[in-house]
């Protein structure tokens, strides 16, 4: 009798278990949580989100200039479904065995987490709402001489809204020929004549800009410290292979734009889906780039300036929900 119970418990334990989702661990918030709730299989894995922000999607970011304490979700976030989340500040990370993670955190201390799959999309050391509180704040800038340093897609917009207002000089350590690559040869020949309409001095080869009122970084962004010992991953984004590193914190070829994290927690997702099978090494494409030059004035890639149109953050906006 005893033996049978025994046998029967054990059965039922085995059922059970076969039938328990396998489990997920998302550390961070940003596009490659996106694309990566957005196209992972829901029915087949339940999901932990451990992000420092009070976002619940990036887009938010177009909307807000500081986290929220109790995000809401809006109607587009539907699209995405909804995981289990803690809002902690993560500030360290230890891998343990048997697919094991020990996360120091700021709120809650240590938090030990065991996993199926791991990824990792803690982007870099400035939070996106920080970053636009910049943005805001440089736009309230008025007669002065400003030096913009990198011309990035950050420093191309920054430079075209300042020179409303402002004597405004962009420098590039790269050389004429080699900036700007993100564009293509025609909108790169069309984004330089509409700079030089507006009277911004541009200057290649050079990161090193007389004395001025003021000097704006748009250097680069740095990877989140917290992911150094995890960052190299090879061409599937696997740091091993259940843990998964991507967007701003992996250390990549490709570019670090929104629209690429995103592609990469899409294809992430795509690979969990297919049992963790590696299909075709992550390539990316862009759909093109859409850069702010001022007030209702934006530059399509491959396309043209459209003025006086609808007001760009709108634009830009919507974007963020339907193409990235």
């Amino acid at each position: 009798m005893l033996i049978d119970l025994l046998q029967y418990f054990t059965n039922l334990y085995s059922n059970n278990k076969n039938t328990q989702k396998q489990h997920i661990l998302l550390l961070g918030d940003g596009f490659v949580s996106r694309g990566f709730l957005k196209n992972i299989d829901h029915s087949r894995f339940s999901i932990t989100q451990i992000s420092s922000h009070g976002f619940l999607n990036p887009q938010d970011f177009f909307l807000k200039t500081k986290p929220q304490p109790q995000p809401q979700p809006k109607f587009l976030d539907f699209f995405c479904h909804k995981p289990d989340k803690i809002i902690a500040t993560i500030t360290n990370i230890e891998l343990t065995r048997n697919n094991g993670v020990n996360l120091s955190t700021l709120e809650y201390g240590q938090l030990l987490y065991g996993f199926d799959y791991m990824v990792v999309g803690l982007g870099n050391n400035k939070p996106l709402y920080q970053w636009k509180f910049e943005i805001d704040q440089y736009k309230l800038l008025s007669g002065k001489n400003v030096s913009v340093l990198g011309m990035g897609p950050t420093g191309i917009e920054i430079a075209g809204i300042l020179s409303a207002n402002n004597t405004v000089n962009l420098y590039e350590m790269l050389t004429y020929n080699n900036s700007l690559s993100y564009l293509s040869k025609y909108s790169k020949n069309l984004l330089i004549d509409r700079l030089r309409q507006k009277k911004i001095g541009l200057n290649f080869e050079n990161v090193t800009p007389p004395l001025t009122d003021i000097i704006i970084k748009c250097v680069g962004n740095t990877p989140n410290t917290v992911c150094n010992d995890i960052s190299n991953v090879d061409e599937y984004l696997h740091y091993s292979n259940n843990i998964y590193v991507a967007g701003d914190c992996a250390k990549t070829p490709f570019p670090k734009t929104a629209e690429c994290a995103e592609a990469m927690g899409k294809y992430i997702a795509q690979n969990i889906n297919n049992d963790n099978k590696k299909i075709n090494s992550f390539t990316f494409k862009s759909n093109g780039t859409a850069l702010v030059l001022g007030t209702n004035e934006v530059l399509i890639d491959n396309n043209k300036y459209l003025y006086n149109a609808i007001y760009p953050n709108i634009i830009l906006e919507l974007y963020s929900y339907f193409c990235v």
